[in-house]
Order: structure tokens, then C-alpha cells, then sequence
């Protein structure tokens, strides 16, 4: 019954480790991919969100941008190694191709692409880890 439960922890953290990379890392990768694009401030779009920090250094911010005109509301989430309180944060276009983003998001995009790639490998590594703990035969067996 013990390796059943591990088995079935193993598993659980390899799928939480697997959805938070694909929850975080698809705003992260796109803000990397357009990471070289001049910027402009898009003032046809208003932000709403806030930012709250866990564990004294890790903070979580949800952002949306709604649009003043009518549009497509845009929901942003980043997850940031340090506390983002006190930024003020612009609604930002592309002028290569119209992609929206924030001054948040890109002032910390290297510290996104680190703590995304970091927490996922630790996460799955752990699932992985169990899994090979359940699979390995008792000890005088």
C-alpha cells in the first residue's frame, strides 16, 4: 500500500510540475519570443490586477487588460523570484505586430524565464524521483 501512495504522489507532481510550466510558461515564452520588438504604450487598453507576495521573495501577479473600445480582454499571470510591489506597470503594444504585454512582464522577463524553468525542473525531478523510489525492489528482496 506504501508504494501505491508514492506511486500515486510521484505521478501527482509530475502532472503539477508539467501544469505550471504550460500555465506559466506560455506568457513567458511569448514575451521572450518578442523580447527584441520596440514597444509603444497602448492607451487604448486599461489594466487591472494586483500582485501578492508568498514566502517573502516569491511574488504572484495577475494582470488583465481590458480594452477601452471593445476587444478581447487579455489575462496575464507572472510568477516573479522577488517582491514586485511599487512598479508601476504600463500596458505595452508591439509595433512590429500589434502583441500586448506589460512593463511588468518584460522588465522581469529573465527572472520569469529562471523561476519557470527552475520550479518545473524541481517539480518534475521530484515525480521522477518517486516514481523510481515506488519501482526499486525492497530492501532483502
Amino acid at each position: 500500500m506504501k508504494r501505491l501512495w508514492l506511486v500515486f504522489l510521484a505521478i501527482a507532481f509530475t502532472a503539477l510540475g508539467v501544469g505550471f510550466a504550460w500555465y506559466q510558461g506560455r506568457g513567458a515564452v511569448a514575451d521572450f519570443r518578442h523580447r527584441n520588438d520596440a514597444f509603444e504604450t497602448a492607451s487604448d487598453y486599461d489594466l487591472q490586477g494586483s500582485c501578492r507576495t508568498r514566502v517573502f521573495v516569491i511574488a504572484i501577479c495577475d494582470v488583465t487588460l481590458v480594452p477601452l473600445r471593445g476587444g478581447e480582454r487579455r489575462e496575464l499571470s507572472y510568477l516573479i523570484f522577488r517582491r514586485a510591489s511599487n512598479h508601476e506597470v504600463q500596458v505595452l503594444r508591439s509595433t512590429a505586430g500589434g502583441y500586448l504585454t506589460t512593463s511588468l512582464g518584460q522588465d522581469y522577463l529573465a527572472n520569469r524565464m529562471l523561476s519557470l524553468l527552475a520550479l518545473s525542473a524541481v517539480i518534475v525531478l521530484i515525480g521522477i524521483g518517486g516514481v523510481l523510489a515506488a519501482l526499486r525492489p525492497p530492501p532483502g528482496a
